[in-house]
């Protein structure tokens, strides 16, 4: 069974949010950071703060849409506002963007994790 993956990524220069799909995340999450891509290639480096797994490419594709829409990302900023507080762009006196709020593990940690192979999709 393959997914396909909803993604955002948050620049590490400017606190931008890229949004993006893909059949292989690790595989387009390293080219992210290789500066492969040029949507993100100046705005390096990239951080992986939230991802979505559809067994459906066609559902993804109107998830991504959907993040991209004016309401999509203000529901997609909600979901994600412990991991934008954390960072130094969107929250200037925090200077340690990488601590977990409170002790809990943020879409920031679990979507790092899978990328950097700690934690397994998953895949049966």
């Amino acid at each position: 069974m393959r997914f396909t993956h909803v993604y955002v990524l948050m620049s590490g220069r400017d606190g931008r949010l890229y949004i993006g799909m893909t059949n292989d995340l690790r595989r387009r999450f390293l080219q992210h950071q290789n500066g492969q891509n040029i949507s993100t290639a100046k705005r390096l480096p990239v951080r992986l703060i939230y991802y979505e797994a559809h067994l459906s490419k066609s559902d993804a594709l109107r998830r991504e849409r959907y993040f991209k829409t004016t309401k999509g990302k203000v529901t997609l900023r909600s979901m994600i506002r412990d991991c934008l507080a954390e960072h130094p762009c969107t929250n200037p006196s925090n200077q340690s963007p990488t601590v977990p709020v409170h002790g809990r593990a943020t879409p920031c940690t679990g979507a790092e994790r899978l990328v950097q192979g700690i934690g397994q999709p998953f895949e049966s």
